[in-house]
């Protein structure tokens, strides 16, 4: 082998239009490393070889068709991501629209009660029947806007007694309300 090296050198240096390929196998039969051996002195330890650092894996050249699946799959998963967001968007809405709702509630109720108590200030508890209050029963036919009389009571009595129990009623639907609208 050393034979055919040291031929191609000669050819690579006499005829300088051979290839590169035989140029380098003649550089490399040239410089070729002999092995040495030195005396090492008796009872020292053998020193160790250095520790050649590991050769690196060259990096595998992607396809550009797995650079188009790996885009593919980005896409995918923030595609995935953007879905997620919009059910938690959606989650939320509808809870901002539940809790408006609630809110609305609540007001409807807080008007209420401040109509009860003015109407609670307009009564007399002396009078037997009262001329600034009567609370009167109606039934409402299904389907038309006329309303057929039932009953009517106009004793202060009475209607004062209803109207407090209506505002603990309302108090207590209000703060249900408070409280499902702070959670």
């Amino acid at each position: 082998m050393k034979k055919n090296m040291k031929e191609a050198a000669n050819k690579a240096q006499t005829n300088p239009n051979e290839n590169a390929a035989a140029a380098v196998i003649a550089a490399a039969a040239i410089v070729e490393p002999t092995a040495t051996a030195e005396a090492k002195p008796e009872g020292q330890p053998e020193p160790k070889p250095e520790a050649k650092p590991a050769k690196k894996q060259p990096k595998q050249e992607k396809n550009p068709g797995d650079a188009f699946e790996d885009a593919q799959l980005a896409a995918l998963e923030r595609q995935r991501e953007i879905e997620a967001k919009q059910r938690e968007l959606q989650h939320c809405l509808k809870d901002l629209e539940n809790k408006k709702k609630l809110s609305e509630d609540r007001s409807k109720f807080i008007d209420t009660l401040d109509r009860l108590e003015e109407a609670e200030k307009q009564m007399n508890p002396q009078d037997f029947e009262s001329k600034a209050m009567k609370l009167t029963l109606h039934s409402v036919n299904e389907g038309t806007y006329r309303s057929d009389f039932s009953a009517s009571i106009s004793n202060s009595g009475l209607i004062l007694e209803f109207i407090a129990m209506l505002k603990k009623k309302i108090l207590a639907k209000i703060e249900e309300l408070e409280a499902a609208l702070v959670k």
